[in-house]
């Protein structure tokens, strides 16, 4: 009875967390009819623009958009959302359903890697792991680059690791890796750190795996391959990735001091307060302790020189361990490359779950008793059912809390209906606006406001016309900002938990243009539902 029992149990919890992470995925979609701070309405305003190009000049026109526009950012975000908005329409909701297809494609190479490493209990706990990740679930419910990257990754380690367990390298494996590379490299430049040290160890391990495989000449027609579709958007941006990928990295004001609700920089012991952002922010919390007792147990069976001797468990060392330090080499650059820089914003981790889960997964079922694999498939699956019954997003808890990045998946974020904003500036019968605008907030910035426009395909410029980074304000400057626009945008937040020094002269914005000669206005505009915050619109006469 008790394997039935273990192959029943195994899958169930599968299921359960599986259909848990959808179930809050598609609320949380559903209860987002517009874009989300300003990276998502960034990507919806690109999407857009390339829609219109595509409409005005064809594939052409289209091509010259993805290589010499937003040329900070690989296009493969793009690229796989281009299709959906074409067949779907521009509505925001629809739209999104690209990342929840692709979360799904990455969970079955997450399944296809654990099964190929350890069997398919191990190949279905690790679904479990990934589908738990707090970090995994809130960059997979938005518009963004991560879900890309997180696809490319996953089929680039199934294939791989279909190489070394089996030494089947025949044209499907050598396409795949070819193309999951190429859409990694797309999806964002952050893909490095973890292919590039995973395929050099796949090469430099291979000779000691049963298989002795993956050689450089296996793996030099998938590179090429890789090459040729990624090389006309790295030849004309190298540059401008490379920029973009620093300058993030090591953007300190999301410094581990931001997540950790410290503050300021410095506070508290680093290390330590890494590995909290790790255990909460990462893997949640009821992982991280699976997670954890593997590890001391592993430590503890090295040390004791002890080998699982279970009957059809216990394979030779190098079956193991060949693929083990393949998996570990793509784990352990990219964390050194997170700990060190100024930004631990821990989606920047997301890269590496899928392939810790199947690491953690094969170790447990490979090396460990039996219980340890259904302890880790239990505790992900609870922790799946605690971010179910969070799902309405209401709950006040902080990113700090032990619970509280499992509550942030849900959390219901603003929505203001700028699309109001454009039928009043249409209303004054002013095209292609020029608008200039004081303040910043997740829902008032540029990208947010051009949104409309950009839906609808029409001109749109949107300047800002001060910003903290700029310095004190300087009133001379901003004047002969505003002599270069149309319509001029405030607005007075009816709440910030933490004020934001880039929101200090919004309101004496708002009084210096009340009364001027060459401006009508302020009128003012609550456009975000249940919220006491208001939009001082002016415009020229």
């Amino acid at each position: 009875m008790r394997p039935v029992r273990t192959a029943f149990l195994l899958p169930l919890a599968a299921l359960v967390s599986v259909a848990a992470a959808l179930t809050v995925l598609i609320d949380w979609n559903l209860a987002h009819p517009e874009g989300t701070e300003w990276d998502e309405a960034s990507y919806f305003a690109r999407l857009y623009q390339d829609h219109g190009a595509y409409e005005r000049g064809g594939l052409f026109e289209l091509k010259e958009a993805l290589l010499l526009e937003d040329r900070h950012r690989p296009p493969a975000y793009r690229l796989l959302s281009a299709p959906v908005h074409m067949a779907l329409g521009p509505d925001v909701r629809a739209i999104r359903t690209a990342s929840l297809l692709c979360f799904l494609m990455t969970l079955y190479f997450v399944y296809r890697s654990g099964a190929l490493f350890g069997g398919a209990g191990t190949g279905i706990v690790a679904v479990c792991i990934v589908a738990c990740s707090p970090a995994v679930l809130s960059s997979m419910r938005s518009l963004g680059t991560e879900w890309p990257l997180l696809l490319g990754l996953s089929g680039l380690t199934y294939f791989l690791l279909r190489i070394v367990m089996t030494g089947r390298s025949g044209s499907g494996v050598v396409l795949g890796i070819g193309l999951c590379a190429a859409l990694a490299a797309l999806g964002k430049l952050s893909f490095a750190p973890v292919a590039l040290p995973m395929l050099l160890a796949a090469i430099v391990l291979g000779r000691y795996a049963e298989t002795e495989e993956p050689k450089f000449s296996t793996l030099l027609l998938p590179g090429l391959i890789a090459l040729a579709v990624i090389s006309p958007f790295y030849f004309a941006n190298i540059h401008q990735y490379y920029w973009y990928g620093h300058t993030a990295n090591e953007w300190s004001s999301h410094g581990l001091h931001f997540w950790l609700g410290l503050a300021e920089p410095g506070s508290g012991f680093f290390l330590l307060g890494y590995m909290e952002l790790l255990a909460f922010q990462v893997f949640g919390p009821l992982l991280s302790t699976a997670l954890a007792l593997t590890i001391v147990l592993l430590l503890t069976r090295l040390y004791k020189r002890r080998a699982k001797t279970a009957e059809g468990t216990s394979p030779a060392a190098g079956a193991f361990l060949v693929p083990a330090g393949i998996l570990t080499a793509a784990i352990l650059p990219l964390v050194i490359l997170h700990m060190s820089g100024g930004n631990q914003n821990p989606r920047f981790l997301v890269p590496i779950v899928p392939i810790v889960a199947v690491l953690a997964a094969a170790a447990a079922a490979r090396l460990l008793d039996g219980w340890v694999l259904k302890t880790m498939a239990l505790l992900a699956t609870v922790q799946s059912v605690i971010v179910l019954a969070l799902m309405p997003g209401n709950a006040k808890i902080p990113r700090s809390h032990p619970v509280g990045a499992l509550a942030a998946v849900s959390e219901r974020l603003p929505q203001w209906e700028w699309s109001r904003l454009k039928d009043e500036i249409t209303g004054y019968g002013i095209a292609s606006p020029r608008i200039g605008f004081i303040g910043s907030s997740a829902a008032f910035n540029n990208r947010q406001i051009e949104i409309p426009w950009r839906k609808a395909g029409e001109d749109v410029t949107v300047t800002r016309l001060w910003h903290e980074n700029d310095g004190a304000v300087d009133w001379a400057e901003v004047e002969a900002r505003i002599g270069e626009t149309d319509v001029l945008l405030t607005f007075v937040p009816s709440e910030e938990p933490r004020p934001l020094a880039v929101n200090s002269f919004n309101s004496e914005f708002a009084d210096r243009m009340t009364g001027r000669p060459d401006f009508i206005g302020p009128v003012v505009l609550q456009l975000g539902p249940g919220t006491g915050d208001r939009v001082f619109v002016f415009h020229r006469r």
